[in-house]
């Protein structure tokens, strides 16, 4: 199926009504645990019913490279991407441990890494070999950006086949906190100073540069906020555009899914407005 197609449904607040009612009628005190009742009320509204299926979970890191980081932009040199991806592709990363723990399967994307992973284990879907420099050109073809979006969404559909009832999203990638950013000043209409943060281990000086650099980049791109696909090309990357295809995958089949971090952030709103396109 085209993620272009996705069938998307309101979440059911009726469940959510049920569930908080079943709770209610336990041996405890009403609202006696606190934020965990309200994720039980939000899982019963995605899933649709109170009797949560939430044991089968697996974690999709999804991982590429920006071309931005040629502007210094990051703390360590672009091979440290291949380093990571393939760490967490063999199991000796920390998310591994933090998986392993909650009895969570692990898979690794590579969308769009620089070089070439070494490791068996790592799932091939590269579309490109990382991104353009965005302060000197578009980051993707809008087509690259599309197929992007596809590829999370066909590996999520994939994921739910085998019985998923859970997902999560991660990512490995030099530049995302740029690219990221780049995002959501733009679809928040957000000044750059308030949005960017370091993002790796960078000085003073390289914060104020890295801020000025997005600032340049946003004046010479001018995304339109209306048009997902227009952000994502000309400023975002492929894992970004992978992660939005999970979300409507996700969606579309009513299974919970666990965002992580700034950068899943900034793709949660180009997905929001995708689901017009």
């Amino acid at each position: 199926m085209s993620v272009s197609e996705p069938k998307l449904s309101t979440i059911s607040q009726s469940a959510s009504f049920q569930m908080q009612e079943k709770l209610d009628n336990l041996s405890k005190p009403i609202k006696g645990l606190g934020q965990l009742e309200a994720l039980a009320d939000q899982l019963a509204a995605i899933e649709g019913r109170i009797d949560l299926q939430t044991v089968k979970r697996t974690c999709l890191v999804f991982v590429a490279d920006h071309g931005v980081v040629q502007e210094a932009v990051s703390a360590t040199s672009q091979e440290i991407s291949n380093v990571l991806a393939d760490n967490v592709a063999n199991g000796y990363a920390c998310v591994n441990a933090v998986a392993k723990s909650n009895h969570c399967n692990v898979e690794v994307i590579d969308v769009g890494l620089f070089g070439d992973s070494h490791s068996p284990k790592m799932i091939d879907r590269k579309i490109q070999r990382g991104t353009h420099n965005i302060l000197v050109k578009d980051a993707m073809s809008r087509q690259d950006a599309v197929k992007s979006i596809q590829v999370g969404y066909d590996i999520a559909q994939d994921a739910i086949s085998k019985g998923n009832q859970m997902l999560l999203i991660g990512e490995v990638g030099l530049g995302n906190t740029t690219a990221s950013s780049a995002i959501v000043a733009t679809m928040l209409s957000l000044p750059v100073d308030v949005v960017v943060d370091k993002g790796s281990d960078i000085s003073t000086k390289q914060f104020e540069h890295k801020k000025q650099i997005i600032k340049d980049v946003l004046t010479k791109r001018q995304p339109n906020k209306a048009d997902p696909i227009d952000v994502l090309s000309k400023v975002g990357g492929f894992e970004i555009g992978a992660k939005i295809g999970v979300m409507l995958a996700a969606a579309e089949n009513r299974i919970p899914l666990f965002l992580d971090g700034f950068i899943s952030d900034a793709a949660a709103l180009l997905a929001e407005v995708s689901r017009a396109v």
